[in-house]
């Protein structure tokens, strides 16, 4: 018989039947704008990201995604660059992987108006020794020049810098993965900087919208 993902446990089920505010509640309501192009570009790459995440850091959780073929190579070959870069393969070791923050209450401004939210969010990877913590991205890129512009066009400061303000990080990696070039990308933003401004700007925008009709 055909299996499904609804044959096999959800992963992370307590996390994702929380009912507080994940930034993924914030990406549905920004989609609801975007045009088709890209709804279409943002859920390849949110599907490569499940794969490759449940490869490096829940490789029991493969089966709810039902990779292909060509997904499972693609999840073989991002681990093995992973492995394969001294400092990639130093902080996977010395992370807790899958580690949701709550948050009640949490405070936001936009535009002169202060609003609450109750929100969650859960990390690839969390190192507790440094307190902060990163995301696996695949990319097309070449250059890093190419991966930052993916990183702006598909909001990664936003998520990001969502992720630091409930788990009060003061830094954050984005690790972006060419699994056809084997390049690895390192992308961090830092408490106060450019993309973590630009971060919160997008955050606390999408977040006002849902406050409003929540």
């Amino acid at each position: 018989m055909l299996q499904t993902s609804a044959d096999f446990p959800t992963p992370n089920a307590d996390y994702f039947c929380h009912p507080y505010i994940s930034h993924s509640r914030l990406v549905d309501l920004d989609l609801q704008t975007r045009p088709d192009e890209y709804r279409a570009d943002y859920s390849k790459a949110f599907r490569r990201g499940n794969i490759v995440d449940a490869y490096v850091t829940q490789p029991s959780n493969l089966p709810y995604y039902q990779p292909t073929e060509e997904e499972h190579d693609m999840g073989k070959r991002c681990r093995g660059i992973l492995y394969a870069d001294t400092f990639c393969r130093m902080i996977i070791g010395q992370s807790k992987f899958q580690s949701p923050f709550y948050n009640a209450d949490t405070k936001f401004i936009w535009n002169g108006v202060q609003f609450t939210l109750d929100t969650k969010r859960l990390y690839d990877g969390w190192i507790p020794g440094t307190k902060w913590g990163w995301d696996l991205k695949t990319t097309s890129a070449i250059t890093k020049a190419a991966f930052r512009a993916q990183c702006e066009y598909l909001c990664y400061w936003r998520s990001r810098s969502w992720y630091m303000k409930g788990s009060h990080a003061t830094r954050d990696l984005i690790i972006g993965i060419n699994p056809d070039t084997g390049t690895i990308f390192k992308e961090f933003i830092q408490f106060g900087d450019d993309k973590h401004k630009t971060g919160i700007g997008q955050y606390s925008e999408l977040a006002f919208k849902y406050w409003a009709v929540a």
